[in-house]
């Protein structure tokens, strides 16, 4: 066998070859990115060869995939190790070999089959690169966050006997849709909020939302009274392309807001900085430990921006790996995201379900408009849009002086609304119908595809009427976004885990089916929200109505209640 696999390999390059990820137009520019020169050709890039899943394979762990998130279900909870994934993810030796065959005709550079052998990542130039795939690179700038990458300007291609085995080559054709927190106020301007300062020893965060703000207006203060961390619990962020941490910058924040010192006690990746601190790292880390409580937290950090390696990474990991993980990083479905992409990325976050895992991704700024702007039709967003991840939307203070306590209204930036790839799941079908008949405010029906996966799932506040208080580069900042919503979610969740585990049940793992039967049985563990609606100013947007909405979803979170209504092991 390995002799033919071999001698096919030498014939590879006379064989025809096939266009991959079709359904994209490459080179496009959008979301701040502008062509600027071709690629040098000793540019070094990262990319992963992404095996095909076999399909019968996929479906079997799909069917245990939902029935371990399931708290109904007998199987709820018992979820798969590494070893056990693989046997329905893996590729073959032999396709392996026949990739790896192939590569080495090209050069001798870096390679590495990823634990679950689903990929192989590959440093490789960008003139060898261009022969392997039959394609042309270029450079593209984004001046906003001063970035430069390299991709490709003609479709790409792969002999037919390598796209038989392999889906796409990530990290050659998708534009990085890079998401920032939003910068509302800075240091001198203080908030609107009438609340008691939480963080004495920082001036600039009085009137601004605190992790002892979001405590008190989601429920969650008094759950840390008495809190021990549970073994192997554990929480994440993930970050990518300069996006660092401080550790300074986290004991101050600590400090001054009277926490338990926030740490950083896992980081994979390269490039963790002691000089500088990006914003929205600072963010998601200083509002997913919340208010300290000590549960371990890794960054995630990536120098290359791609979803699709760091959900496989998360998945080839062993035992002990943290068990919720925050990311406020996507792309519209249409901006050069492939189908083969979404659906490469969906099954690596069902492949986490099924292991445990909790990933929470950010639903987007741009309300229903997405980053391609205002059109003809909504812009749903990926992986927001995914029907195998949870999805946290955004809210706003209804008032512009809000005290504790006070009521909430949809985000107008908050993103949510329809996928155009995925159909309703069935633990949000009632739901979402229920919203489909209620309503009486629906855009019109050419805006949006009514069949389609619904998001958010769940909301906190977004920040614009009232910022979140964040410290970087050693200044505090007025920040906001559902890059601020969803580590403040991801906190409450790795609390309700830690009850789970000191109890001796499973980890809540893929939270949807939880937070969607909870809502029908005790609505109260969520704050409705019946105001506003994500048209982020502009035209037509969903509406907030009471119950779901495909602008806040099932509300806020009150977290007292939902820990009197964690699963139960069966």
């Amino acid at each position: 066998m390995m002799y033919s696999l071999l001698f096919l390999a030498s014939l590879i390059s006379l064989s025809f070859s096939k266009q991959m990820e079709s359904s994209i137009k490459v080179g496009q520019n959008f979301g701040g990115w502008e062509k600027q020169r071709a690629s040098h050709e000793d540019t070094v890039m990262g990319v992963g060869f992404a095996f095909k899943t076999n399909p019968v394979k996929r479906a079997q762990l799909e069917e245990i995939f939902w029935e371990v998130s399931d708290p109904q279900h007998e199987n709820y909870g018992k979820y798969l190790s590494r070893e056990e994934v693989m046997e329905y993810i893996a590729a073959s030796d032999e396709s392996i070999e026949l990739v790896m065959s192939w590569l080495a005709k090209f050069g001798d550079f870096e390679t590495v089959v990823l634990p679950n052998k689903d990929m192989i990542r590959a440093q490789i130039p960008v003139n060898t690169l261009s022969s392997m795939l039959r394609t042309e690179f270029a450079e593209f700038h984004n001046e906003k966050f001063n970035i430069t990458v390299d991709r490709v300007v003609k479709p790409y291609h792969l002999p037919d006997a390598i796209a038989d085995v392999i889906d796409l080559v990530d990290g050659v054709a998708m534009l990085p849709g890079l998401r920032s927190a939003k910068v509302y106020s800075s240091e001198t301007q203080l908030g609107a909020g009438t609340w008691d300062n939480y963080c004495d020893g920082a001036t600039a965060c009085r009137g601004k939302i605190t992790p002892g703000v979001t405590a008190r207006q989601y429920n969650s203060y008094p759950l840390n009274t008495g809190f021990k961390v549970a073994e192997g619990n554990g929480m994440a962020v993930a970050e990518f392309q300069g996006q660092k941490f401080k550790q300074a910058d986290l004991e101050k924040f600590s400090t001054d807001c009277g926490i338990d010192q926030i740490k950083v006690t896992d980081f994979t990746g390269k490039g963790a900085s002691t000089v500088t601190s990006g914003v929205e790292t600072m963010l998601d880390l200083e509002y997913i430990a919340g208010n300290g409580l000590n549960i371990p937290l890794s960054d995630y950090y990536y120098e290359d921006y791609s979803l699709l390696n760091l959900a496989k990474a998360i998945n080839g990991q062993s035992k002990g790996a943290p068990l919720v993980y925050s990311v406020s990083y996507g792309n519209d479905e249409k901006q050069q995201t492939s189908t083969e992409f979404m659906e490469q990325c969906n099954t690596a976050f069902m492949t986490s379900g099924t292991m445990g895992y909790s990933i929470l991704f950010a639903s987007g700024d741009q309300g229903v408009w997405g980053r391609d702007g205002l059109g003809l039709k909504f812009h749903p967003d990926f992986p927001a849009s995914s029907p195998y991840i949870t999805t946290v939307g955004g809210t706003d203070f209804a008032s512009e002086s809000p005290a504790l306590g006070a009521k909430e209204k949809c985000a107008a930036d908050g993103g949510g609304g329809f996928s155009n790839t995925f159909d309703i799941p069935k633990y949000q079908s009632q739901a979402v119908q229920d919203f489909l008949t209620k309503s009486t405010r629906l855009p019109g029906k050419e805006f949006w595809n009514s069949t389609g996966r619904a998001y958010p799932d769940i909301s906190a506040n977004f920040g614009a009427v009232v910022p979140y208080c964040v410290l970087a580069q050693g200044h505090y900042l007025g920040v906001g976004g559902t890059s601020a919503s969803c580590p403040t979610v991801a906190h409450g969740l790795a609390m309700m885990n830690n009850a789970q585990l000191a109890a001796g049940k499973p980890a809540i793992g893929f939270a949807n089916p939880w937070i969607y039967q909870t809502y029908t049985t005790s609505p109260e563990a969520f704050n409705d929200i019946t105001e506003g609606q994500n048209n982020q100013g502009k035209g037509k947007g969903f509406s907030a109505i009471v119950g779901w909405d495909a602008c806040s979803g099932v509300g806020t979170p009150n977290w007292q209640v939902l820990a009197k209504n964690l699963p139960k092991q069966n």
